[in-house]
């Protein structure tokens, strides 16, 4: 999905799948993602379920939207349960109230932001309720947390003379969130964003990764193969069976983070972030690419200096291979916009609901 993935709700809730592949099972007065271990009251205030459905990979179940309407659809509610390769509802809150201000203006006023409790967790999602949007006819509100790796987002919108209305329908749907199975809600604080000077950088560069000692051919097949490997992320030691999702640089919100670019992508805006302090030669660099997931890592690889190059999403990631330094913002720009000299993907490793994974690795034969 695009950036504009927060405004499209109601639209893509219009797009209901089968019964057999549907991932959202009903029962009595709930709706749940069993492999999420989330459910929400089918009821919730003035608003009721109208529509289930999937926003992407359709039949994965790792992309997952709900509708709800008032009796005179004036009011209208969004759920997103979704599972992103980089998982964080900080981040996650900090694109969408970018998305807000950039699309439903003029003039949106944040009118209340802060943490609130869910699943039985005292900080467990980040709300948020903004008035006066659309030139002042619309009151939008969203509120999100993290679940073991998945994201939910819930957002409900209405008519400013509703506001109250569309509070209460939000805050229903948040308190009525339940979790069950081997998720957690994890505690959540609003993203501490500020800016960090950018060192001048020079064009990044592909380079092979090298293993000396280890009895591996230097033939180009067995050099690919490692390159992709390591790209992809190995899993830590006793943790074999763990997918290998990054850790993200914000830690849920509860490390600060620092904006030390922006890239322009066509008409939006990618903010590339770092761990705040770490800016002389930073661990991580990431950049939110959308409100559904998207984002571009470049990670320091733990065996030298050289940095990883991934583009992260719903349910997978794509594995640029290594960099000899941080790419430039033009050349993230390339990536981004999918030209094929910029970065070609090595490999690419799918997640499904269960977590199970798998890497594909892809082979260029000839010049």
């Amino acid at each position: 999905m695009g950036a504009l993935r927060y405004l499209a709700g109601a639209a893509l809730a219009l797009i209901a799948v089968s019964a057999s592949a549907e991932p959202w099972q009903r029962s009595r007065d709930r709706l749940a993602v069993p492999a999420a271990g989330i459910s929400f009251p089918a009821k919730a205030a003035t608003i009721s379920l109208t529509e289930t459905g999937e926003a992407s990979r359709k039949g994965d179940g790792v992309d997952n939207l709900a509708q709800y309407k008032s009796a005179d659809q004036a009011v209208f509610a969004t759920l997103f349960v979704y599972l992103p390769a980089y998982s964080d509802a900080a981040l996650a809150s900090f694109e969408l109230d970018k998305v807000i201000r950039q699309h439903l203006g003029p003039g949106p006023q944040l009118a209340s932001s802060g943490v609130v409790p869910v699943g039985g967790v005292a900080a467990g999602a980040i709300r948020r309720v903004y008035v006066d949007a659309a030139g002042g006819k619309l009151a939008t509100s969203f509120a999100v947390t993290k679940i073991g790796h998945w994201i939910a987002v819930v957002r409900v919108s209405g008519p400013m003379a509703r506001r109250a209305e569309v509070e209460g329908a939000l805050d229903a749907l948040v308190s009525g969130l339940a979790v069950s199975g081997a998720g957690a809600v994890e505690p959540v604080e609003e993203l501490k964003v500020g800016d960090c000077p950018a060192p001048a950088t020079k064009t990044a560069k592909r380079t092979q990764l090298k293993i000396e000692g280890l009895g591996l051919g230097n033939d180009p097949m067995t050099r690919m193969l490692i390159d992709s490997t390591l790209a992809a992320g190995l899993p830590e030691k006793g943790k074999e069976k763990e997918p290998p999702f990054p850790p993200s640089i914000a830690d849920n919100g509860r490390r600060p983070v620092c904006v030390r670019e922006r890239v322009q992508v066509g008409d939006n805006v990618v903010d590339m972030m770092q761990a705040a302090g770490d800016t002389a030669k930073p661990t991580a660099v990431i950049g939110i690419v959308n409100d559904a997931g998207k984002t571009i890592e470049m990670r320091r690889g733990e065996m030298g200096q050289l940095y990883m190059l991934r583009l992260h999403d719903v349910g997978r990631t794509a594995n640029y291979g290594a960099w000899d330094r941080l790419l430039t913002p033009q050349q993230v720009a390339a990536v981004l916009q999918g030209n094929p000299k910029a970065a070609a993907v090595s490999s690419e490793t799918v997640y499904k609901a269960d977590l199970t994974f798998g890497t594909n690795v892809y082979v260029t034969m000839g010049r």
